[in-house]
């Protein structure tokens, strides 16, 4: 840790809130605000050891009550560097053991950061060019914790998850699983646009003809911002395997390119296409309603170098 970090972190500890993180507490920044708290009991949630590689995330399999939090922190006083020494610090006091930590192209990019569990926006916001994971452990009488923090930043806020996974002997009480703390939060700058008005025939990955806001609105936007590119990332519900679900999506999301390109007129160089299939929904898909919601194409903003 740098003077300045270690400087700061002390200069906010004195008047710092407190996130609980399994059986210690973390300080964070005075100015952290706490966006939202999702908690699933009795789970087992796959923790990253290792970057992506060969096509898959290394993992260990941590059971117990997992505790989603996140916070933002407004302004860009501290770097995703400085925000995590705080925190790393705090934890080698505390007794836990690092067992991996990357950086943004050295996690695996795009690819490790849709292998791992994230808030959904605006209450987390990952930028891709910048951000850092950290997994960790500590033993316990019966059964070890585990912890790990990502944090990232776009131009005008920090952002900081941690997630917990304590012993089911030894969890606080549970709080309902999904608690927005803020639901008027706005990511500005990099952030998400969920393209919510696409159609696309059943089973198909043509876009179906026609005139779509959300397209025209993500055509101005980097129109009017050059150094911008989106990375178009599709979802699927549930139904069907998961390979056929993830060749689905990726040809969707090539689809919505393909017409911002030939209708818009947007560079191809600006653009890319994804699928992850049904690994990141965004409602139950024990619902028709539910599968409906998680049929969708996002599209992530990042700034080119």
């Amino acid at each position: 840790m740098n003077k300045y970090a270690y400087f700061l972190m002390m200069a906010v500890m004195a008047k710092a809130v407190a996130a609980p993180v399994a059986a210690q507490e973390l300080v964070l920044p005075e100015q952290a605000k706490k966006m939202a708290t999702e908690v699933v009991t009795d789970s087992t949630l796959p923790l990253p050891i290792g970057p992506f590689a060969f096509g898959e995330v290394p993992k260990i399999w941590a059971d117990g009550n997992v505790t989603h939090q996140s916070w933002r922190l407004a302004g860009r006083n501290q770097s995703t560097t400085q925000m995590l020494s705080a925190l790393k610090q705090q934890l080698a006091t505390q007794g836990w053991d690092i067992l991996f930590e990357c950086k943004d192209s050295d996690c695996g990019g795009f690819d490790f950061r849709f292998n791992i569990n994230v808030i959904s926006e605006p209450f987390m916001h990952v930028n891709l060019g910048d951000y850092l994971y950290l997994s960790a452990q500590k033993e316990g009488e019966t059964y070890p914790s585990y912890v790990s923090i990502l944090v990232s930043q776009n131009a005008e806020a920090g952002f900081i998850q941690i997630t917990n996974i304590t012993p089911n002997d030894s969890a606080p009480e549970i709080s309902p699983a999904f608690t927005p703390e803020n639901t008027d939060a706005v990511v500005a700058g990099d952030g998400v646009l969920v393209l919510e008005d696409l159609l696309f025939q059943p089973g198909s990955a043509d876009l179906s003809d026609g005139e779509y806001a959300s397209l025209a609105t993500l055509a101005t936007t980097l129109r009017d911002n050059p150094n911008k590119k989106a990375i178009l990332v599709g979802h699927t519900d549930a139904v069907g395997s998961l390979d056929s679900n993830i060749a689905l999506s990726k040809k969707r999301a090539a689809s919505v390119m393909q017409r911002l390109i030939s209708q818009y007129g947007i560079p191809a160089q600006n653009l890319s296409a994804q699928g992850i299939g049904f690994l990141a929904p965004r409602a139950s898909n024990a619902t028709p309603e539910g599968r409906q919601k998680n049929r969708r194409v996002v599209a992530i903003m990042t700034t080119t170098r």
